[in-house]
């Protein structure tokens, strides 16, 4: 069975010191399917710090970094600062569309549910997630990603679940 490492850290200027581990646990935090999977090599991680640098200059947070987890399936982007909602969360979504598509990777619209399917990381729409449980390729114990966590803390914690502890059990009736 494969696993889940990780985030990988990333450097890049006004990332916080130690990425992710160097990051508060009560930093905020978004996590984004990407399918297909990233790589550090696609240029998602640097240009996510694009992003975090122009936040940074509104002066809408202190200290950023990022990282994929998931065989490059999750993208996890950590701040200290304040949410990113309003018109800044419309250009963040813009120009993690427009980096998404330049770079060949889906962050905004991908199939929503990140899950281990046999041994391998996975993005599933709701009917994908239905159709490997009646095929019997998932189960309550199959490992799922929590997408809707907001704090770097949660994620560490529970960002790794099974089915059966999590939202996604709801989606099959458990």
């Amino acid at each position: 069975m494969s696993s889940c490492t990780p985030p990988t850290l990333v450097d890049a200027p006004g990332i916080a010191p130690g990425g992710l581990a160097g990051l508060p646990d009560a930093a905020l935090v978004r996590i984004c399917a990407c399918f297909p999977g990233a790589t550090e090599a696609s240029g998602v991680l640097s240009a996510v710090g694009e992003v975090f640098d122009w936040l940074g200059r509104e002066q809408r947070l202190t200290a950023h970094a990022a990282g994929l987890a998931c065989a490059g399936h999750v993208l996890v982007m950590g701040w200290v600062g304040s949410p990113i909602t309003g018109c800044a969360g419309g250009r963040v979504n813009r120009q993690l569309g427009e980096m998404g598509e330049r770079l060949g990777v889906d962050l905004l619209t991908p199939p929503p549910l990140v899950v281990e399917v046999e041994g391998a990381w996975t993005c599933l729409n709701r009917a994908g997630l239905r159709a490997a449980a009646a095929a019997g390729r998932i189960g309550p114990a199959t490992r799922v990603v929590d997408t809707q966590l907001t704090e770097l803390g949660a994620w560490r914690r529970q960002g790794l679940t099974s089915i059966e502890k999590s939202w996604v059990g709801r989606l099959l009736g458990r």
